[in-house]
């Protein structure tokens, strides 16, 4: 799953969440790079549903993006 913050955003903090049942869980934390992108790799085996969040700060509210529904092949994460 890859994506980009704008505006830039560089050193950031993201965090992958993972549907389970109702409520959401993060499973992945990485940094925005120097062009404000994220990159989130791994394998389960079966049909998640994703999203990413970034937490805000002074100057940009809170956001999360829409729900992605992910196939993913294999068991490593």
């Amino acid at each position: 799953i890859t994506g980009k913050v704008s505006p830039a955003k560089d050193g950031r903090a993201v965090e992958l969440l993972m549907k389970s049942g109702r409520s959401w869980k993060v499973i992945r934390r990485d940094r925005l790079s120097r062009r404000s992108t994220y990159r989130f790799t791994g394998y389960f085996g079966s049909t998640r549903t994703f999203k990413v969040r970034y937490a805000g700060d002074r100057t940009n509210a809170a956001n999360t993006s829409k729900a992605l529904k992910v196939r993913v092949f294999g068991q490593r994460f």
